[in-house]
C-alpha cells in the first residue's frame, strides 16, 4: 500500500469514514464535538484543594450547632469571617458539613484517597505517595468534560518545595502528575504559543488534507466530508468569539514571586484557560500533601500547622482562608466577566469546589470533610446560600464525601451514582438536597 493510500485511509478513519483508530482521531473529535454541541451545554469544574484541613471552628457559622444534622439546610446564618471575601457570592454558594472519608492511615493528608475515596491497594500511607486506589473525581469529570478540549484537565500545585502532589489519578495505580507552580503552568499552556506556534496552523493543515481528499471521495463519504468541513467552520466561528476576549499568551511569570503572587498568577492563567476553551476542568492544589511540607510556612508567619484547635490556631487559619478567599473571588470575577455563546457568563456554567485534602484538621481522622461550593452548573445544582450538615453518630457520619463528588459530577454532566464504591465508606449516590 502506498504512503498516499495510508494517509487517505488514516484521515478517513479519523473522520469516522473508515475503520480503525488513528492518531488524528482525538483531533477530529476535538473539532467536531464543540461544533455540534448545544452552546448552552458547556459545563466547567474547578477544584481548589488546600492542605491541613478546614477547621470547623473557622467553617461553621457563629450561632449554629457544631455537630447535629441540619437538613435541608438554612440560609439564616452569618457568613463565616474566615471566608469573608466570598460573601458577595453567598446566594450562589453551599456550605456542606458532616461528610466522611475515613482512611486507615495518614494524619497529614488524604493523598489520592482524598479525591478517589479509595485507599491504596498497597496498604501504604496515603500521605506518603502510596499508589492510588482508584480514579479521582477530577479525572472522572475530565473523562467527559475534557473529551473535546485541548487539555482534558489542567492540574497545578503550589507548595513549599515546589514538588508535585499525590492527589490526582486516572485509575488504580495510575497517578496523574500535576504542574508544579506558575512557571511550569505557563510553559505547558503558553510557552509554545509565545515562541511563535499557533493553533491556526493546525486548522490550516486540516484544510489542506480536506482539499487533497475531496477529489478522491464520492457518494456518502463526500457528504460526510462536507459536514466535517462545515463543522470546522462553525468551530472556528465559535472559538473566534472567545479569542476576541484576550487569549493571547501572557508573559512568563517572574522568577521571584511571593506565595500570594504565585497563587494569583496560577488562578489568572486558569481563568484564561477556561475562558479560551483550552480546558473545562481546572484543579489547583495549595499546600496539599504531607502537612509538614506544604504551604503553611510560605503563606503565614510561623506556619499554621499545629496540634491544637485553640484561638491562636483558628486565627491563623482564618487569616489564611481570607487570603485564599480573596484570590478565588478575583478568579470568579474573571469568569463572570467572560461571556459565553447562548448568553450569560462562564461562571453560570461552572461549579467551584473548595475542600481540603485532609478533612477538618492538621492531624485528621478524616471523619469530617467540610466543603464550599460556588456556582450552580447552569442550574443543575441548588447553590442557594444554604449551610447544611449530614447527621453524625460519634465519628460516623451518615453520608460519604464520595456522595458529594457524585453530586457535583452529575450536576456538571458526568453523572455517577456510585463514585467511591468499594472504599471505606458506604456510598449512596448524589445528595438529593443539592440537586435540582
Amino acid at each position: 500500500m502506498t504512503s498516499s493510500n495510508l494517509r487517505r485511509r488514516s484521515f478517513l478513519a479519523s473522520l469516522g469514514l473508515g475503520a480503525g483508530a488513528t492518531v488524528l482521531g482525538p483531533i477530529a473529535r476535538s473539532i467536531l464535538a464543540p461544533a455540534k454541541a448545544d452552546p448552552g451545554a458547556r459545563r466547567c469544574f474547578v477544584l481548589f484543594l488546600s492542605g491541613q484541613g478546614i477547621q470547623p471552628e473557622a467553617f461553621v457559622p457563629d450561632g449554629l450547632d457544631g455537630t447535629s444534622e441540619l437538613l435541608p439546610g438554612t440560609t439564616a446564618y452569618d457568613w463565616p469571617s474566615a471566608f469573608g471575601p466570598l460573601e458577595r457570592l453567598r446566594d450562589r454558594a453551599l456550605l456542606v458539613d458532616g461528610l466522611a472519608n475515613r482512611m486507615p492511615r495518614g494524619q497529614h493528608s488524604g493523598g489520592y484517597a482524598a479525591l478517589s475515596c479509595r485507599t491504596s491497594p498497597s496498604g501504604g500511607s496515603n500521605e506518603s505517595g502510596a499508589p492510588p486506589g482508584g480514579i479521582t473525581i477530577d479525572q472522572h469529570i475530565a473523562a467527559t468534560l475534557g473529551e473535546a478540549s485541548l487539555y482534558r484537565s489542567i492540574l497545578v500545585t503550589l507548595n513549599r518545595n515546589r514538588s508535585r502532589q499525590w492527589n490526582f489519578a486516572s485509575d488504580v495505580r495510575r497517578p496523574v502528575p500535576s504542574l508544579a507552580g506558575a512557571t511550569s503552568m505557563w510553559s505547558r499552556l503558553f510557552g509554545s504559543a509565545a515562541s511563535g506556534s499557533s493553533s491556526g496552523r493546525l486548522m490550516d493543515g486540516l484544510r489542506e488534507d480536506l482539499t487533497r481528499l475531496r477529489g478522491e471521495l464520492t457518494g456518502v463519504e463526500r457528504l460526510k466530508m462536507d459536514h466535517y468541513e462545515a463543522s470546522l467552520e462553525e468551530f472556528e466561528r465559535r472559538t473566534s468569539l472567545v479569542r476576541e476576549l484576550s487569549c493571547a499568551a501572557p508573559g512568563s511569570p517572574a522568577t521571584e514571586l511571593s506565595p500570594e503572587q504565585e497563587l494569583r498568577s496560577i488562578l489568572d492563567m486558569g481563568a484564561m484557560a477556561l475562558g479560551c476553551g483550552m480546558t473545562n476542568v481546572l484543579c489547583v492544589g495549595v499546600g496539599a500533601g504531607h502537612g509538614h511540607g506544604g504551604f503553611a510556612p510560605r503563606f503565614a508567619e510561623g506556619g499554621v500547622q499545629g496540634h491544637s484547635r485553640g484561638p491562636e490556631m483558628v486565627a491563623k487559619v482564618s487569616t489564611l482562608f481570607r487570603l485564599f478567599s480573596a484570590e478565588l473571588e478575583r478568579f470568579i470575577d474573571q469568569l463572570e466577566a467572560t461571556p459565553v455563546e447562548g448568553g450569560g457568563s462562564l461562571f453560570d456554567r461552572t461549579t467551584l469546589l473548595w475542600m481540603s485534602d485532609n478533612g477538618d484538621a492538621h492531624h485528621s481522622q478524616h471523619g469530617r470533610y467540610p466543603a464550599l461550593l460556588f456556582g450552580d452548573a447552569g442550574g443543575a445544582l441548588r447553590a442557594d446560600g444554604r449551610f447544611l450538615r449530614y447527621s453524625r453518630e460519634g465519628r460516623n457520619p451518615r453520608r460519604a464525601l464520595a456522595d458529594l463528588f457524585s453530586t457535583v459530577a452529575t450536576a456538571v454532566g458526568a453523572p455517577t451514582d456510585d463514585f467511591g464504591a468499594g472504599g471505606v465508606e458506604e456510598v449512596e449516590g448524589p445528595l438529593a438536597e443539592l440537586l435540582r
